[in-house]
This record gives structure tokens, C-alpha cells and sequence, in this order.
């Protein structure tokens, strides 16, 4: 690239972003040579209002609803709006970028500084911080903000991005999404835009969606429904094949779906999973055992949910038990450790999993009675992994349940919810019923038999011959006239 046109761009906002050199799968390329017309048509719909902000005027409309497919490109877009904004605001703008989670939030950052680096003259005006980007010469500044972060209240923003809306899911979501709202509406000259993929029908996100469409004289409303064109066919249909149809519909062709298309086990799997008569017993050969504990003291039930699981990979409810507190007592922690090590007597549990809220004392006290048991934590890289585990045995007929009342309506109960930077099961909150905790712990159980598979001490044709002492130690089978090392180890009693 030749020397840039500053005075041109500086007018041109357009020119400017076809000027950018960005990444692509095939390298940087010139971003006017590779843009859909849909990124341009809408970043030219901004550009009038992008120049009246940076003079410190009104501009000619002031709200942008932006709603494109998974793929089209939304933060490249939003990442060159802001870089051209910081760069030729003739005072000093104060922008916000928010999204539902850090992670989220930081895309657009990511996207900043990697125009930077493919193109060096702009490094020489803007810097990337941890949560910002600066104009060295101006003080211009873009603040990334996270849903679960400050609020702002006091703010008077220039310019105003709410990243993928939709996916703003938690009650205090919505508080956050209308205090981005409420600071651009007391600046006259500022500028407000929502970029995001379609969500649910009747959500607050969709009403308001609802009016910026219907509000044609305040706000600009895009919509993209459509393939990307640097999306392929095949992908695509690789993508249908292995998500939920509505989350297909919703991501990848534009359609506001019913939130009660996003149940995450077919009702069909789950009753013809209920093949067995009674629990178990704990002396069944070939089945390996495993627990899960979801506790409370006081709001919603405390439950225990046993899983056994066979050498094929198939997971059977053994036992259930609850407990539920009353008006005026808490739950007692004494029996439910007293009941967990009871469980573990009769099924030899090869792992405990507990939830983490107030977990602490209790599992120190089973570790010290040398329980296998582990704090599980409500993580981004736990919460898909349980989801994928359960959604995949159901859907493999890799499960076998008795019915048990409480847990198949929690099981029929669960959601399943898009955090947009990963998927997670949840349950609707009931004071009827608790907020889904039989199906706490069974996942809890399923998440123990995935991560710990052992479908026995020894298989009928394997018999241990040599013992390595030590501190850990690894147990070695002989099969017919060869030897092979078993994939678990484990302390030594």
C-alpha cells in the first residue's frame, strides 16, 4: 500500500475501510477487494452519521440495528468503525464496546489490533491496551465492557456498540444492555449500534428489535439472512448436520426462534431411555460406578444421582436421593456426607463429583475418609463439555434410566442455552421444584463416567500379574501370551 490519503479518508469514511488490509484465510487481503456488498452497503449507511459524530454534530440517524448471520463479519466491521472514529474524531471520543462476557467484548479489541498490524500506519496513531484502544495524539478511547463488569452510569459516550445482543441472556443482562442505552440517549451527537444474530421470539431482546424495525425515522435497520459467500455449502451443511435446528435457524439462517425449540434432549430420547424396573445394586460385574452431588443448604433440594457405566460406553441410573429443606431448617450437610459415604461403600464410587457451591468443607471431609471425589466449577470449559456428554449418550442410546419422577422432569426441563461464546444446559427456576437439581447431579455423574472411564478392575479374560510399587502405581494385565498397560492409574490404599 502507497501512502495513505489522509485528508481523503478523513471525509470518506468509506475509503477508509476499503483501504484496510485485513486477514483472511488466504492471507492479508484489501478489504474493498474482498467485501461482501452487504458490509458495504451497511458501512455506507453509517459512514453519513460516523462523520457528522466526529465534528461533534447530530447526526442524521442515530440508532443502527445491524442483524447478520454467524460469519458475516460483524466485529471486522465494528473494528474498522472504531479505528476510523479514534483516528479522525476531532475531539476527544469516548466509545464503549459491550458485550455478554469479556470474551465476547474483546473481539472487536482483537480486530483492532490486527488492522494495526497489517496496517503499520495506523500503529503509529493507535494502541491496544488490556480493556481499551487509544489514540496516542487525542486521548480518544474505546472501553470494552463485559455484562458481569461496571456498569457506567455517569458516562456520556461518543459511540455506543452492543455486540451480539441476543446472547446478553442473565437477568441483570437486560439492566446492562439499557444502561448502554440510557448514557448514548443523553448525548445528542452520539451514536448508538447493535450488532448481533437473530435470537427468540418473545425474548426483550426481540420487542426490542421489534421497534428499532418499526421505527424507521430513528433508527436504520439491516438485515442479513444469507449464506456468507466465503462460507461454503458443504460447511454449511456439516453445521446442520451436527447442531440443533433451531440453533441452525438462528445462527446460520437468520430466523427468530421459539425459545422452546432449543430443548436440549428430544422428549422421545428421553422416554425410551427409561427401559429399566429398579436401580442397581453395586455388585454388578462389568459396570463401573460414579456420583454426582448438587448442594444446598436452604433455596432448592440437595440431590445425589449414582451412575454406573459398561465398557460400551452405556450409563445406567443406580440410585437417587434428596433432600429437601424445610420453612423453618436447613438442609443438613451431616446426613448427606453420612449418605455419601454409605453410597460409596456399596457402589466403590471410581469418582465423586461435587458441585461447587458449598462444596468446600464437605469434600475435604470425604477426601480425608479417602473418597475420590472433586470440586466441579460452572466454567466456560466445563459447562459445553457436560452438554456435548449428555446431549451424546442420549443421542447414541447410550443411556438407560428408572423412573424416577424428579429427574425426568428436570431432564425434560433442560435448555438449552447460548452463551455465545459456548453452549451450556440449563434449568428454568421452579419454587415448586428447585431450579433442575436431580439434573444437576446427574450430569455431574455423566461428566465423572466420561472424564474417569473404567468399566472394571479387570475384564473376564485379564488377570493382574505384577504390581509396581510406589507411591502411584501402574497395573499391568496379561491377555492370552501378551502383556498390555492399563490407562488408569491410582494411589495405592
Amino acid at each position: 500500500m502507497g501512502k495513505p490519503d489522509i485528508a481523503k479518508f478523513a471525509c470518506d469514511p468509506v475509503a477508509f475501510f476499503r483501504s484496510l488490509r485485513i486477514s483472511t484465510a488466504y492471507g492479508p487481503r484489501c478489504f474493498g477487494d474482498i467485501a461482501a456488498d452487504f458490509q458495504l452497503e451497511f458501512l455506507a449507511a453509517v459512514a453519513p452519521s460516523l462523520l457528522a459524530v466526529a465534528r461533534n454534530e447530530r447526526p442524521p440517524i442515530s440508532r443502527y440495528w445491524a442483524e447478520m448471520t454467524k460469519g458475516s463479519g460483524k466485529d471486522t466491521l465494528a473494528g474498522m468503525l472504531f479505528a476510523w472514529l479514534l483516528i479522525f474524531s476531532q475531539s476527544a471520543a469516548d466509545c464503549f464496546c459491550g458485550a455478554a462476557d469479556a470474551q465476547q467484548a474483546s473481539e472487536v479489541k482483537k480486530i483492532i489490533k490486527d488492522i494495526l498490524r497489517q496496517n503499520s500506519w495506523l500503529s503509529e496513531i493507535l494502541e491496544v491496551y488490556n480493556f481499551d484502544v487509544r489514540n496516542r495524539r487525542t486521548e480518544s478511547k474505546l472501553t470494552i465492557l463485559a455484562c458481569s463488569g461496571e456498569r457506567r452510569h455517569g458516562t456520556r459516550p461518543t459511540c455506543t456498540l452492543i455486540n451480539e445482543a441476543v446472547h446478553i441472556m442473565e437477568a441483570e443482562g437486560r439492566e446492562f444492555f439499557e444502561t448502554l442505552c440510557d448514557n448514548q440517549t443523553k448525548v445528542g451527537s452520539g451514536l448508538l449500534l447493535v450488532l448481533t444474530n437473530a435470537g427468540h421470539l418473545g425474548s426483550w431482546q426481540y420487542r426490542f428489535r421489534e421497534m428499532a424495525r418499526e421505527s424507521s425515522s430513528r433508527w436504520h435497520f439491516t438485515k442479513y439472512d444469507k449464506r456468507p459467500p466465503w462460507i461454503s455449502e458443504a460447511d454449511l451443511e456439516d453445521r446442520r448436520d451436527q447442531t440443533f435446528p433451531s440453533r441452525f435457524a438462528r445462527l446460520w439462517l437468520g430466523r427468530w426462534v421459539h425459545s422452546s425449540g432449543d430443548s436440549a434432549i428430544d422428549p422421545d430420547l428421553i422416554e425410551d431411555s427409561v427401559c429399566q424396573t429398579e436401580g442397581m445394586t453395586g455388585l454388578e460385574e462389568s459396570w463401573s460406578f460414579y456420583g454426582g452431588c448438587d448442594l444446598s443448604t436452604s433455596k432448592n433440594l440437595t440431590t445425589i444421582v449414582v451412575l454406573g457405566q459398561n465398557q460400551e460406553g452405556t450409563l445406567r441410573l443406580a440410585d437417587v436421593v434428596s433432600w429437601k429443606p424445610s420453612k423453618h431448617s436447613k438442609i443438613d450437610f451431616t446426613a448427606v456426607e453420612e449418605e455419601l459415604v454409605r453410597l460409596h461403600d456399596q457402589f466403590r464410587f471410581v469418582k465423586l463429583f461435587i458441585d461447587d457451591h458449598e462444596a468446600q468443607g464437605i469434600a475435604q471431609r470425604l477426601h480425608g475418609q479417602a473418597m475420590p471425589v472433586e470440586i466441579i466449577r460452572s466454567t466456560g470449559s466445563n459447562l459445553p463439555e457436560m452438554a456435548g456428554i449428555v446431549l451424546e449418550r442420549f443421542r447414541l442410546g447410550l443411556m438407560e434410566l428408572f423412573a424416577h419422577e424428579g429427574l425426568l422432569r428436570d431432564l425434560h426441563e433442560l435448555k438449552l442455552q447460548d452463551k455465545g461464546s459456548f453452549i451450556r444446559l440449563a434449568s428454568p427456576q421452579s419454587a415448586k421444584h428447585g431450579h433442575g437439581d436431580y439434573a444437576s447431579s446427574f450430569i455431574l455423574a455423566a461428566l465423572a463416567a466420561h472424564r474417569h472411564p473404567r468399566s472394571s478392575f479387570f475384564r473376564d479374560d485379564e488377570s493382574p500379574v505384577l504390581l509396581i510399587p510406589g507411591g502411584r502405581t501402574q497395573e499391568i494385565f496379561r491377555n492370552g501370551s501378551t502383556y498390555r498397560e492399563h490407562r488408569e492409574m491410582w494411589e495405592l490404599s
